[in-house]
């Protein structure tokens, strides 16, 4: 078992099994998030690929349902759901998922970044968007692009670089 599923596991194996199927977020993804540490960030992303990939061969075989489809979705977006807080804690390493080859990853990545903008990674989302060729994927890098070029950004991170974890900010 690869470092991501173990810890995984550990954060999951005390929760019902319908909690476990069914959420779109990771307990303590935070936590997760330290486990990993940096290098688990690439991991999580092939992860999140491999995940990818299958729903992807499937959905073109077609061969399985909905459902099923909808269960890829999910175990993906729980994983994506540590990616704000290793944005905090790694930025480097997440601002590397921007160049993934697999577009859900670069997805996962933009909109972690839309939720937890900074400045620094205006470079590299710009980047990413003039070479984006999935619009669902552009739609999201468009977004974090916006959110890290706005002065509530600026002052988002200055707040966000004296906590541990991120706070994920919410128009009111």
């Amino acid at each position: 078992m690869n470092l991501v599923r173990s810890v995984v596991e550990k954060h999951t194996s005390s929760l019902s099994l319908m909690e476990r199927v069914y959420s779109e977020e990771l307990p303590n993804p935070g936590g997760i998030a330290k486990e990993l540490g940096p290098n688990g960030v690439a991991e999580l992303f092939s992860e999140i690929a491999e995940i990818s990939n299958e729903r992807d061969r499937l959905d073109r075989e077609g061969g399985v349902n909905c459902d099923d489809l909808d269960d890829f979705w999910r175990a993906m977006t729980r994983l994506g759901s540590v990616i704000p807080y290793q944005a905090r804690l790694y930025p480097a390493q997440v601002l590397e998922g921007l160049s993934h080859e697999n577009r859900s990853v670069r997805f996962y990545v933009a909109h972690s970044l839309s939720r937890v903008p900074f400045r620094k990674a205006l470079p590299k989302l710009q980047k990413a968007l003039s070479m984006e060729s999935d619009s669902l994927t552009r739609r999201v890098l468009t977004e974090a692009v916006t959110a890290c070029s706005s002065i509530m950004a600026c002052l988002r991170e200055i707040v966000a670089e004296n906590r541990r974890l991120p706070v994920v900010w919410r128009d009111a």
